[in-house]
């Protein structure tokens, strides 16, 4: 489980102007720094450590297992083949709750949009294979190795939410208290694949002359076409 910070991001406090006092007379956090009248009319700055006052909620759980399996072979003391197969399952969600005294609803007059709740939850399943296959040889002061590999992937993974406004009190925390809910459920899906093939070859002369060489050729579903 992980928790965001209620004082907000580090970037709201960098446009600030560092002499505006963020505490009142009495030491209490303040919701405006301060109120300015210029051409345009009055403008203020809202203080984001206001924030802080009251119950707000920024936290994401995930829950993963994975699985692991692998099986070797050597049919001679020069040749090894190996073969390897992984699973991982993950779910999650994550909560946004802001009441109505949150700084972002500062200018927002009707009751009804004052104060969300933004829910989202994710499941994700990915697998991979790995097939390996070496080999290497030695000859008097000669020195000979050759490997091969193919890895295939897949991940797919899911997401969806759902936003509700109108929390008037910041007790109200809870996605069922919210007063009007956005109708359209936003998501997305989406599924990746990819494959790949590794061939290296190598020679040795007494451990002082060597020479490689590799290749290498990967596919996958996020490659653009040309």
């Amino acid at each position: 489980m992980a928790n965001e910070s209620p004082w907000g991001s580090f970037s709201e406090y960098t446009r600030l102007n560092p002499y505006l006092r963020p505490y009142g007379e009495n030491g209490e956090i303040q919701k405006r720094l301060d109120n300015f009248e210029g051409v345009g009319g009055e403008s203020s700055y809202l203080n984001p450590m206001y924030n802080t006052t009251f119950n707000s909620k920024d936290q994401s759980k995930n829950f993963t297992v994975r699985e692991l399996f692998r099986v070797e072979y050597n049919p001679t003391n020069e040749l090894r083949f190996e073969g390897a197969f992984n699973l991982s399952k993950s779910v999650g969600h994550r909560d946004i709750f802001r009441p109505a005294q949150h700084t972002l609803f500062d200018n927002v007059t009707d009751p009804t949009l004052r104060g969300d709740y933004r829910r989202s939850q994710s499941e994700a399943v990915s697998w991979g294979i790995d097939l390996t296959g070496s080999w290497n040889k030695q000859l008097k002061d000669h020195y000979l190795t050759a490997n091969a590999r193919m890895s295939v992937l897949e991940n797919n993974s899911e997401t969806y939410g759902n936003y509700v406004t109108g929390f008037p009190n910041d007790n109200m925390d809870n996605l069922l208290f919210g007063k009007k809910y956005n109708e359209k459920v936003t998501g997305d899906e989406r599924t990746t694949r990819s494959i790949g093939w590794v061939a290296a070859g190598g020679y040795s002369y007494k451990y002082k002359y060597s020479f490689d060489f590799n290749i290498r050729l990967d596919g996958s579903s996020q490659f653009g076409k040309k």
